[in-house]
């Protein structure tokens, strides 16, 4: 599995923060003290703040260009797939249609003052639908231990696509429903795990339907020739 590790250019606008934050107490300490070091943070007492303050900016600005411009490469390829699939009879997306990619990602939980780490795939990007930004997760530590978390979640472990069709009312028969689903909601899903170019799983991409059988024309081999060319983007 691929997760993000942390990297220096991660950590190093928080050590810039809290040296600005520190000056005045740094200041304090070498007040009066001799040698070049200590003459040259006196020297600059002032001008080094402003400059810790402006690295600060610019990598905060880098962090989210970089993060941003992947993403927005994905959304404009989301929306080609979803336009492609399911043309909208006046043109643009349907709105009866949605598909979004999650990402795989690690998360610390406290519990009994001793750290757990979860892993859970988290919403990237969508195309089309309701909540085009959405806080969803998915546990992947959950279904790892077969309890699966939605339909996402069995992807995710058993690596192959996940198809749902013509599936039971769950007004009428909600346990039949949730046991084919690991979900309580009433769509139509396709849901195909994403690998980069060495075979690690670095994503899922989801397709939806709020019709029961909105998603019957998206085969097994068309959903994973789309996200063949998602490995591209997500290979971080």
């Amino acid at each position: 599995m691929h997760l993000k590790k942390i990297k220096l250019q991660d950590l190093l606008p928080i050590l810039f923060t809290i040296l600005l934050a520190s000056w005045r107490y740094i200041l304090d300490a070498t007040e009066g003290k001799q040698g070049l070091f200590f003459n040259l943070i006196n020297d600059n007492k002032n001008i080094i703040p402003i400059a810790l303050a402006s690295i600060i900016i610019l990598l905060y600005l880098y962090k989210m260009i970089k993060e941003d411009l992947p993403k927005a490469t994905v959304l404009r390829f989301l929306n080609l797939i979803h336009e492609k699939h399911f043309p909208h009879p006046d043109g643009g997306l349907h709105p009866g249609y949605r598909v979004t990619i999650f990402k795989p990602r690690a998360w610390k939980q406290m519990c009994c003052r001793r750290p757990i780490f979860q892993k859970f795939l988290r919403f990237y990007a969508r195309s089309g639908g309701t909540h085009p930004k959405s806080r969803v997760k998915w546990s992947i530590t959950s279904s790892e231990a077969e309890r699966f978390d939605g339909i996402t979640g069995y992807a995710w472990v058993n690596d192959f696509v996940v198809s749902l069709d013509n599936l039971p009312d769950y007004n009428t028969d909600p346990r039949s429903y949730c046991k084919l689903t690991h979900v309580t909601e009433k769509k139509a899903r396709r849901v195909t795990v994403l690998k980069n170019r060495k075979g690690e799983k670095v994503g899922v991409l989801m397709m939806e339907s709020v019709q029961p059988n909105g998603l019957q024309k998206i085969t097994s081999g068309a959903l994973k020739d789309e996200a063949h060319y998602f490995q591209v983007f997500l290979s971080d």
